[in-house]
């Protein structure tokens, strides 16, 4: 069987079909981007876009779970502790009486927060009297000059005001002060009845 030759417009038909698919897969092998790499920077530049507006603020989240404690610290250095109430320095206490009835007389004892390296002088303020040299302020707020103990009377119930007593009590001298502290005693103004009184004191060290 014999071949019919082509005609010169199938010829050109079919190479101009050739080149068109064959143009289109080079143009798809060349051209094709994959990574932006391929783009110059320029371009590149010009294709990105504005920053957008910030967006609104989000809702608070939980609140997270509390931490583990953290460890315990080291034990600080102990502090200086003064042996004897320090020079010119003032402590003051309180203290009360009370006798029944048919006592004689009653006691207490008032002790310094601080010992004192020697004895004051011993005054007691009368209520309602004047504070002698050495004693300053009141039964509310006494005070004591350096090297005094000052004792005030406050509330009395049957007792003559100034009537308060003081002794050392180690070895019951009256109007001496130990070192760590001193004894008041009082008694009822009428024999036999019960009686109370309560005040205040202070003691500056010398």
């Amino acid at each position: 069987m014999r071949l019919r030759r082509p005609s010169p417009a199938t010829v050109i038909a079919s190479m101009a079909l050739f080149f068109a698919l064959g143009g289109t897969a080079i143009a798809a092998h060349h051209y094709l981007i994959t990574s932006t790499k391929q783009i110059k920077p320029s371009v590149l530049k010009k294709l990105k876009g504005n920053v957008g507006k910030t967006g609104a603020t989000g809702k608070e989240g939980s609140q997270g779970k509390e931490g583990s404690q953290g460890k315990e610290g080291s034990q600080g250095k102990e502090g200086p502790f003064a042996g004897t109430l320090p020079s010119g320095k003032t402590t003051t206490g309180a203290w009360a009486i009370h006798g029944g009835t048919g006592d004689t007389t009653a006691q207490t004892a008032i002790s310094f927060a601080f010992p004192l390296a020697s004895r004051p002088t011993v005054h007691v303020v009368p209520g309602g009297g004047s504070p002698p040299s050495g004693c300053s302020g009141s039964v509310e707020h006494p005070g004591a000059s350096p090297g005094n103990l000052c004792v005030f009377e406050g509330f009395q119930e049957h007792v003559t005001a100034g009537a308060t007593q003081e002794y050392e009590p180690a070895s019951g001298t009256n109007s001496e002060s130990g070192f760590t502290g001193a004894a008041l005693y009082a008694g009822p103004e009428t024999p036999g009845d019960a009686f109370e009184e309560a005040g205040t004191f202070a003691v500056t060290a010398p």
